[in-house]
């Protein structure tokens, strides 16, 4: 896999084409992804078959050691590179929840679906999504999704520096 400590990037959500009225935008895995360099930390980009050429590109913008497992994992085998991650940076998919699981850190980005009822259970976990007057609404096709893509990558690196430093045993950068 990596030969260093690692962190995933799961921005997709299971089989079939990714719904949009999920999707976080593809500039802020790659700004969380490079924050992820900076702290330490080899980005590792989870996805399903469907998703091997954009997790490729996600890789090639984020660079410096940046690896690729879409399509190329099966769900065994996810769930042991997940558990030894430092923690999870996902769209509300099946990746998040099986993080929360094995006791992964987890920073959940979330729009339209309501976190409190599909979201990741745990103290180690962090959601983060606009709250807005039409949200939770699961309207698939939602006019520029707000809700999901008003997350900053500034938030995400924020929550991940924060989960970092309360749960990872790489030593911290000054």
């Amino acid at each position: 896999l990596v030969d260093r400590p690692y962190a995933i990037l799961s921005f997709a959500h299971g089989p079939g084409p990714v719904p949009d009225y999920k999707t976080w935008k593809r500039d802020g895995f790659i700004a969380a992804g490079k924050s992820l360099v900076a702290n330490g930390l080899a980005p590792v980009i989870v996805g399903g078959k469907a998703d091997e050429v954009e997790a490729a590109a996600l890789a090639d913008s984020i660079g410096e050691g940046a690896v690729s497992l879409a399509g190329r994992t099966s769900l065994a085998q996810l769930a042991a590179v997940i558990q030894g991650a430092e923690l999870l940076i996902g769209v509300d998919s099946g990746p998040v929840h099986l993080a929360a699981a094995l006791g992964v850190p987890v920073i959940g980005l979330y729009g339209p679906t309501d976190p409190a009822v599909t979201g990741p259970h745990g103290d180690n976990n962090i959601v983060l999504r606009k709250e807005l007057p039409c949200a939770p609404c699961r309207v698939p096709n939602c006019d520029g999704r707000p809700c999901i893509t008003g997350i900053s990558p500034e938030e995400v690196i924020s929550a991940t520096e924060k989960l970092l430093a309360k749960n990872t045993k790489i030593p911290r950068k000054a």
